[in-house]
């Protein structure tokens, strides 16, 4: 009878941690849920796989917050700029500097789509990458040691110089923080 008793303790016992893991997995759905309703007019019919990436990145490397990562996915689709590829620099810059996602996405998304003078120095200076850097991989630099971008061929060498940086520097960064 006593090893009744003990059971029925034992199962009381359990009762309270099982109940917390059913309610914090209710609010994890819940929280999916949102990501994806908040994606739809942004992704459309993609939405779902999009969230599942944010979801890979965001959650699994527990560095990064789902809705910044939303955001700044949202932000590269509005650029016409979204991947997989660009999602992931994107998190792995944030995750190396602490700067802000989204305002990452603005950057790389711009410097992606346009191209151009404006776009690449706002890049530089969202990644906090100096002239002498980017000069490592075939950037011109003025007297100053600041990046010029005065004529097609210097927009097209700062442009690649700022890829193969980030591609260097912090690729692989996410997952780093994160171990």
């Amino acid at each position: 009878m006593q090893a009744i008793g003990n059971l029925g303790s034992a199962f009381s016992t359990l009762a309270a941690p099982i109940q917390q893991l059913s309610t914090e997995m209710q609010r994890a759905a819940g929280r999916a849920d949102d990501l994806r309703d908040g994606l739809n007019g942004a992704f459309r019919d993609s939405a779902p796989a999009v969230a599942s990436l944010i979801e890979q990145i965001g959650t699994a490397q527990g560095v990064l917050n789902d809705n910044e990562l939303a955001a700044a996915a949202k932000t590269l689709q509005n650029l016409g700029t979204f991947s997989e590829e660009s999602l992931r620099k994107v998190a792995d810059v944030a995750a190396a500097t602490g700067k802000n996602v989204d305002g990452l996405a603005e950057a790389f998304g711009r410097c992606e789509k346009f191209g151009d003078a404006k776009s690449i120095l706002g890049l530089q200076k969202a990644i906090g990458a100096s002239g002498q850097e980017l000069r490592a991989f075939g950037a011109a630099l003025d007297e100053n040691g600041k990046l010029l971008v005065d004529t097609t061929a210097r927009v097209d060498a700062a442009r690649d110089a700022l890829q193969r940086f980030t591609d260097t520097k912090f690729a692989g960064a996410l997952a780093a923080v994160s171990d």
